[in-house]
């Protein structure tokens, strides 16, 4: 479903660069576009500053639609709120090479251990969830400041989880070999916003939980104390960017949406070796 290189992301993308999938865009006038959960959620690799891999489940149904939308302008400030849903049976993962965010994130460390990294983001069954976009007009454009992903609209449970590990510095390195402490965090929002410097991403949790675990109230309660903690991640200017063009395309009411080619997504991925460890990792 590519539009092609010279539509790139609606115009917005320089001639021929290479292109990601295509998704429909669906308004409350036109609620009909329905798209494949990993075409929804190829922002996911396209953020990444390192490499990452994506598999789905077999016979995985998972689909994504925006069923309703909503735009206001207050002087030169305006908002827009878009409510999504994901059917359909199955999860969709991606996994992040070990080896090369490990020697991204020790590249200036040399003692201590490594911390909370990320090895797999997961999207499992169905979900409610809305994309928030708040920006100014700078003249007759539309500047994105903020980009907010919920993925637990009115109250529903964050179909997101994220697994995360630590490493132990030995023998002079950080190998993955020496990771300990796997952790299960379920996800409830991403939020990407504008600013000077380095491109980073703020992480809001419903839970966290010993990988295996069930989550449970204390697993909540960690929950609420890490998002007093947990730093912004760094992701790819690539990804920034690209956020902040979707945002606009829904701000403009654009049809379809054309992401670019993730430039650290591993091809061809695994389509369902994952599927024994993802049932593992259940909480």
């Amino acid at each position: 479903m590519v539009i092609g290189c010279v539509m790139g992301m609606l115009g917005t993308t320089a001639l021929c660069e290479p292109a990601g999938p295509t998704v429909s865009l669906s308004y409350q006038d036109n609620a009909t576009g329905v798209n494949k959960a990993a075409d929804f959620l190829y922002f996911v690799p396209v953020i990444s500053i390192t490499p990452v891999d994506c598999s789905a489940s077999e016979g995985n149904t998972q689909t994504s639609r925006i069923t309703d939308y909503h735009r206001s302008l207050q002087g030169d400030q305006f908002t827009v709120d878009c409510r999504f849903e994901m059917r359909g049976r199955g999860w969709h993962k991606n996994r992040y090479d070990p080896a090369s965010l490990i020697a991204w994130l020790s590249r200036d460390k040399e003692s201590g251990d490594l911390k909370n990294l990320l090895e797999y983001i997961a999207f499992e069954g169905e979900g409610l969830g809305r994309v928030e976009i708040i920006g100014r007009m700078v003249g007759d454009e539309p500047q994105v400041e903020t980009v907010r992903v919920h993925f637990n609209a009115d109250g529903h449970t964050s179909p997101v989880r994220a697994g995360l590990y630590n490493v132990k510095r030995k023998d002079g390195g950080y190998r993955y070999e020496n990771r300990y402490d796997p952790q299960v965090v379920r996800i409830n929002a991403l939020e990407f916003q504008r600013s000077e410097g380095t491109p980073k991403m703020a992480v809001s949790v419903a839970s966290v939980v010993a990988a295996g675990k069930a989550e449970g109230l204390w697993g909540r309660i960690k929950g609420a104390i890490a998002n007093l903690l947990i730093p912004p991640v760094e992701i790819a200017e690539q990804g920034q960017e690209t956020m902040f063009e979707f945002g606009k395309a829904l701000h403009d009411r654009a049809p379809t949406f054309t992401f670019p080619k993730a430039k650290n997504l591993i091809e061809p991925g695994p389509t369902t070796a994952d599927a024994a460890d993802t049932r593992a990792d259940r909480s």
